[in-house]
């Protein structure tokens, strides 16, 4: 029995000390990739580009960018940003998507802002990661839209369209102004979706955690909520819901 004890208490050792080892493997490899990214620090000199891309009507942007959308007759990039931070910052077309992000291995500390300016004859959607924002400065005028923002952004749409989607993941921030006939938005975290100026005949709303909804909505309205999440309404449609936790639908 004591053989068989001590047998054991070896095993136990030797794992014991294969887990510390894989750990301090995996924290070495994680202080390696963190030291062979570059450091760059924005000069404080702004200056600006122009950039062909090609035709694009979808946009996805990774960064601490300010993104700011035009519709009309498709115009190259333009981006204003330090003078030093330019070349790590890649625009390119693929398909019929645009997209714009910080070159990978970079750590960026940019001390003025990145604004990046589009202008296409159509979007049908943008996709944002990061911290910055994106607004569009005409209203947009499209069949379907979808939006999605991952992180702690901003946006701000005047959109007309049948079909709008949208969907937060994180603690961003939508403002939305215009019409659609169908809505869809999920938010996933505390964003909120501002749409007291946004109007819509069926809307669809799923909220997980404490974001907040607010909209205008005349025929129906589906509302499900995971959490402390709060959905506020205004207009006449018949409402349905689904909520677990301490959850609100409000008509005001």
């Amino acid at each position: 029995m004591k053989k068989t004890n001590n047998r054991k208490s070896l095993l136990y050792n030797r794992w014991k000390t294969i887990g510390w080892e894989l750990l301090l493997l995996a924290v070495f490899n994680i202080m390696l990739a963190s030291c062979d990214k570059e450091r760059l620090s924005g000069s404080g000199y702004v200056v600006s580009e122009t950039r062909e891309t090609g035709v694009f009507t979808d946009v996805e942007v990774d960064g601490p960018m300010h993104v700011h959308l035009q519709q009309g007759s498709p115009a190259p990039v333009q981006i204003t940003a330090e003078d030093n931070l330019m070349r790590v910052i890649d625009t390119y077309v693929s398909g019929t998507t645009l997209h714009v992000r910080i070159k990978s291995g970079v750590s960026l500390h940019n001390t003025r802002d990145i604004d990046i300016y589009l202008k296409s004859a159509t979007y049908n959607s943008v996709f944002f990661s990061g911290s910055g924002s994106v607004e569009s400065l005409d209203t947009i005028r499209t069949d379907r839209f979808e939006y999605r923002l991952d992180g702690s952004g901003n946006a701000r749409f005047p959109i007309i369209t049948n079909r709008l989607e949208t969907e937060i993941n994180g603690s961003g921030d939508i403002q939305l102004n215009g019409s659609a006939n169908i809505f869809h938005s999920n938010i996933d975290g505390s964003g909120d979706v501002r749409g007291m100026d946004f109007y819509c005949e069926d809307a669809d709303i799923s909220v997980k955690g404490s974001g907040g909804h607010t909209l205008n909505v005349s025929h129906s309205l589906d509302v499900s909520i995971r959490g402390s999440g709060e959905v506020r309404y205004r207009g006449a449609a018949v409402v349905r819901t689904d909520i677990a936790g301490s959850g609100k639908v409000i008509k005001l």
